[in-house]
């Protein structure tokens, strides 16, 4: 019996308990630190993290719409230890590991050390923890910072030292300054902090030591988070991370109240060994008065949990995990305290005697089945092929062969390009499904993207840029040798601008100039089609999304073939042009089938919508041309063999 042995070996069988535990923790994470997984949320805080190492400044460029702490900590492991996946998932680790035994703190200072080793065993046991224990994503960091504060927090409140609560307001700091969501840590803190305990005839949490305590606690956070600010750039830090996620959290409907609690039900239906345990322990732990502070604690943290995720939107999986996180440390301690009462001398005489037996009955139930239970094989996200498949292995090949190292790519694909030891353009590094949906990133900004940084590949791999059909479309078509195809995945090979274009002088209206096209065959056939790529750039504000036609006439004006439409295909209209930057518009079209044979002009210009009334057209003199045409070349048209 534990009690029995003796405070020597009871010490050694602690922390032999303790070395099993986190050795189940790190095993998983460490012989996968190369798998593909989260592709979305993991490339993007890499690429953040490596594209600010190589000086692209995080919100100004590098889009973030979250606290910068937690990219600043993989940009510090990066540079110690190199760019690449697996040191990422190690510094993620090593942020999570001391979670788990800030966890084990609370709930050991709450209940007793074999509380504390008890929960995080249970918190290992979820089968979700260990798979994401080095997943390169802000939550479970942010969640270790959020623990470690509520330890320091309960250390002060056991022994009085005012560095305890500076330790916990820093961390809390550190936690919101990685992800905002740990908020709901807020009434936790302030019940261990200051809720009274009856049962301890020192307490001395008065009014009088509050309000003190808690503008300390306020005072270190403020100073803190005042100190990041001043170390970036505060209009676009305010912007991404309040304007992004307030509109984010604006477009929430009653009904997803509903929807969210329907979401966090269904998590902890699937896991209702946890929830067994936890109501198991809790009966446990009520059976003395001085464990229920703790019980009330507990309480608090399930309820502010909850009220959070009810109203974050949206609420993915990851987050749904925290609801089960105040239950894993009833459970765990419920457990341990069934544990002591089963190793240790009864008076069955005693009605609790009877209630502790049959707990442990159910307990030892729940426990067998948490651990082996059928329920572990019934978790989707369990089942997940996490190896790389050999379309990825192709392209990831591809894009090493394809461009340097300095290279920057457009993709949605953000974690392939970082195995592959390239950085995306960082326009792309908030290209979720939810950042395009609320039309933060559009098929203008991919274009302007993949020109402003000569970007020599663009890859189609997950599905979201196809969210913005328009974009692929003009990659298409402006490609150099055409598709690449690796499975489901797309790839185009860019040489942009085009070597071979033919210089024109022409300014429409007072901003745009056409400055070049590509010159199509000097002898076409009718019937058959002719290419030409334009080459525009703005010089100031457009205000109007004009149509640009490109058209083949004879010497009496008549047309034998016309491309009109928005330019760069649809992709990117004029009101949205940026200054100085030179724009490549591929024009197709066919040639009349019954086109006489002769020579024809290939003109060009602009006109406003549904006016139909062109934009003036200027030479380099400032003479117009005539009718606002501009002429590119003569075509000679051919009878089809």
């Amino acid at each position: 019996m534990l009690t029995d042995l003796k405070p020597g070996w009871a010490e050694v069988a602690y922390w032999v308990a303790w070395g099993f535990v986190i050795a189940l923790y790190v095993l998983w994470p460490l012989t996968h630190l190369e798998v593909y997984a989260w592709s979305n949320d993991e490339g993007l805080y890499v690429q953040r993290a490596a594209l600010a190492n190589a000086g692209y400044p995080l919100y100004t460029e590098v889009l973030l719409n979250k606290p910068p702490l937690f990219v600043w900590i993989l940009q510090l492991a990066f540079r110690i230890a190199g760019q690449t996946l697996a040191v990422g998932r190690l510094a993620v680790l090593a942020l999570t590991l001391p979670g788990l035994i800030a966890l084990g703190t609370v709930a050991r200072q709450l209940w007793g050390r074999w509380a504390g080793v008890a929960s995080a065993a249970v918190w290992v046991g979820l089968p979700e923890v260990p798979l994401r224990a080095h997943a390169i994503m802000s939550d479970l960091p942010a969640l270790a910072f959020a623990l470690a504060s509520l330890g320091a927090s309960c250390a002060y409140r056991r022994r009085g030292r005012r560095t305890w609560l500076i330790l916990s307001a820093a961390a809390f700091a550190g936690a919101l300054l990685i992800h905002p969501l740990l908020i709901y840590f807020g009434p936790t803190l302030l019940a261990v902090l200051f809720l009274p305990d009856r049962d301890r005839a020192n307490e001395k949490s008065t009014s009088a030591k509050v309000w003190p305590d808690l503008a300390l606690f306020a005072g270190v956070g403020a100073t803190l988070g005042l100190l990041v600010l001043a170390a970036l750039d505060r209009r676009a830090f305010l912007t991404w991370v309040f304007q992004y996620n307030f509109r984010t959290a604006s477009v929430m409907r009653p009904t997803d109240l509903s929807t969210n609690w329907g979401l966090i039900a269904g998590y902890l239906n699937h896991r209702w060994p946890v929830m067994a345990m936890a109501g198991i322990g809790a009966v446990t732990l009520c059976a003395k008065s001085v464990q229920r502070r703790g019980l009330i604690i507990a309480a608090i943290w399930l309820f502010s949990t909850l009220a959070v995720l009810l109203t974050w939107s949206p609420l993915w999986m990851h987050y749904r995990l925290f609801a089960a996180l105040p239950m894993v440390v009833v459970a765990g301690s419920g457990l341990a305290e069934l544990g002591r009462w089963a190793t240790s001398r009864h008076n069955w005489e005693q009605g609790r005697e009877w209630l502790f037996a049959g707990a442990s009955v159910l307990m030892l139930g729940a426990g067998v089945w948490f651990t082996v239970g059928r329920w572990r094989g019934d978790l989707p996200h369990l089942t997940l092929d996490r190896s790389w498949s050999e379309d990825r292995l192709m392209a990831r090949a591809f894009l090493q062969h394809a461009s340097r190292p300095d290279d920057l790519i457009v993709t949605d694909d953000p974690l392939s390009a970082f195995a592959a030891g390239r950085l995306v353009a960082p326009t792309l590094t908030e290209a979720s499904y939810r950042h395009i949906h609320l039309g933060y990133l559009t098929a203008a900004d991919l274009v302007e993207s993949t020109l402003r940084y000569r970007a020599p590949i663009v890859l189609f791999a997950t599905g979201r840029l196809d969210e913005l059909p328009t974009y692929e479309p003009w990659v298409r078509a402006v490609a150099e040798d055409g598709q690449r195809a690796f499975g489901t995945l797309r790839a185009y090979t860019l040489d942009l601008p085009d070597p071979t274009r033919q210089s024109v002088s022409a300014r429409l209206g007072d901003s745009i100039t056409l400055e070049a096209y590509t010159e199509p065959r000097d002898t076409v056939r009718a019937g058959d089609a002719l290419t030409t790529t334009l080459f525009w750039r703005c010089q100031g504000e457009v205000r109007e999304d004009y149509h640009v036609f490109v058209h083949l006439v004879d010497d009496d004006g008549k047309m034998v073939g016309q491309n009109d439409g928005l330019p760069l295909l649809g992709a990117y209209p004029t009101s949205e042009w940026t200054q100085d930057l030179l724009l490549p518009d591929p024009h197709r079209f066919a040639i009349a089938s019954d086109a006489p044979p002769g020579e024809y002009q290939l003109v060009a210009g602009m006109y406003r919508w549904p006016a139909i009334e062109r934009v003036p057209a200027y030479r380099d003199d400032g003479a117009r041309w005539r009718d606002d045409l501009v002429i590119l070349t003569d075509v000679d048209v051919v009878t089809p063999d």
